[in-house]
């Protein structure tokens, strides 16, 4: 008895099914960089997540697309001098035992 929702040939094939159905149904293709991404986690206050969500569903775009293209331009305008970063140094002291 097959399960249901799984497909005939088990759980990673049904998966595959699945998303295979899903490119057809969107148009979408398999892509080279499919592969290329990996997960990171940042901390981001809550103002900023909202920033982004808002953004990306103002340009019709993903939140992950916006924020790697967000993150690579401002990367890039640091690596060119045009951006600035506003750090200051901090002396800390260390105690010694």
């Amino acid at each position: 008895m097959a399960k249901r929702g799984l497909g005939s040939s088990g759980f990673k094939g049904g998966f595959e099914d699945a998303r295979q159905a899903a490119r057809q149904a969107t148009g979408q293709k398999d892509t080279a960089r499919a592969g290329q991404y990996r997960r990171k986690s940042y901390l981001l206050t809550d103002e900023l997540i909202r920033r982004v969500r808002d953004t990306a569903e103002a340009q019709k775009v993903g939140i992950n697309e916006l924020v790697r293209y967000a993150l690579a331009r401002t990367m890039d305008g640091i690596d060119r001098g045009e951006i600035v970063l506003p750090v200051r140094e901090e002396i800390k002291r260390k105690l010694e035992f």
